[in-house]
């Protein structure tokens, strides 16, 4: 592994402030895990290759990526649904969408997507990461600290998590 670059650590400390400071829902008490399930599955993009030009697609590849990962961390009268995080990330200072031609007003004007997927996909086209996200990814001891994190949240979080699944999770098959 790498050593990190004063830089990187900052961005990493900006990366993770804003993920403990995320907005999410609940559920009997709990927050929802989904935003924090979508971020492993863009790191495994990312280490395998398929994140190259920082587009994150809600493709296949991430979507049976997130289905696998919510696999892994059950929530009772949940569904492992990718489009409402991805759309949601919005809200964080980690990622900002690119919205297609024309689909400004629509996008603008939703505080969710309602409806699934398919809504997502009328106005968004991809979304695109921000720098410091980017920096971390690139530092493969930065990006082992942001796995890290991420994971121990959702452990924190979710009494009936299968931490070892979590920790081993990679997916390397473009699959």
């Amino acid at each position: 592994m790498s050593s990190m670059t004063i830089p990187v650590a900052q961005d990493l400390d900006y990366v993770l402030k804003d993920l403990e400071q995320l907005k999410r829902s609940g559920l009997e008490g709990r927050p929802k895990p989904h935003k924090l399930i979508l971020f492993p599955n863009v790191v495994d993009l990312y280490e395998s290759g398929l994140l190259t030009d920082n587009r994150v697609y809600l493709d296949e590849p991430l979507r049976k990526r997130f289905t696998d990962y919510c696999g892994f961390v059950p929530q009772k009268g949940d569904l492992p649904q990718v489009g409402l995080p991805f759309f949601h990330w919005r809200t964080s200072g980690l990622w900002r969408h690119v919205v297609r031609e024309g689909a400004q007003p629509a996008y603008d004007g939703k505080a969710t997507p309602g409806g699934g997927i398919g809504n997502v996909l009328r106005t968004v086209k991809y979304a695109c990461l921000e720098d410091p996200v980017r920096n971390v990814l690139r530092d493969d001891c930065a990006r082992a600290i942001f796995r890290y994190a991420i994971i121990k949240m959702l452990i924190d979080e979710t009494p009936s998590v299968d931490a070892s699944k979590l920790f081993n999770a990679r997916y390397t098959d473009g699959s």
